[in-house]
């Protein structure tokens, strides 16, 4: 809870309202600033965007339910909708809160094309994530990105700022 309250006090003089398609109400959306290496405070920040969905209920005292993509390298953030839907039950008491980690969907997506699409289903299979193209891949992001700070350890650290 203590997570919570702190994003909800930092978040003061940046969030904004906004709306999203089939979401009954507006949500509160806002990006935290961290740094991408932590012994590295100083240098390349990332920004993480959160998103915070409001209770349907009346009660002004609830804890959020946060909400994180399952992985590697899902967002949660653009599958809002469906996640509504599902706790909509759970929503009357509790806000949803969206966060989409480092380097996944609207917090600075890590991305590259991997591999054209396959002419022949046979080729999902058998050239899925192709090595040389992982490797190619691979040296692309890390032009941009320190890639040993997208980790779990990294995204727990950033849950603990929000």
């Amino acid at each position: 809870m203590r997570a919570v309250l702190l994003f909800l006090q930092i978040a003061v003089t940046e969030r904004q309202s906004c709306a999203f398609a089939g979401l009954d109400a507006r949500a509160t959306c806002t990006t935290i600033s961290v740094p991408e290496n932590r012994t590295q405070p100083g240098r390349r920040q990332l920004s993480l965007s959160v998103v915070l969905v409001p209770a349907t209920g009346d009660s002004d005292a609830r804890v959020p339910i946060v909400l994180l993509p399952g992985g590697p390298g899902g967002d949660i953030i653009a599958q809002h909708g469906g996640w509504t839907r599902l706790l909509a039950n759970v929503r009357q008491e509790h806000p949803l809160l969206f966060v989409d980690p480092r380097g996944t969907g609207a917090s600075g997506a890590l991305r590259c094309a991997l591999a054209a699409e396959p002419r022949r289903a046979v080729s999902h299979v058998r050239d899925f994530l192709p090595l040389a193209q992982v490797r190619a891949c691979r040296r692309e992001l890390a032009r941009r990105a320190d890639l040993t700070q997208y980790t779990t350890e990294a995204i727990a650290h950033d849950l603990e700022a929000i």
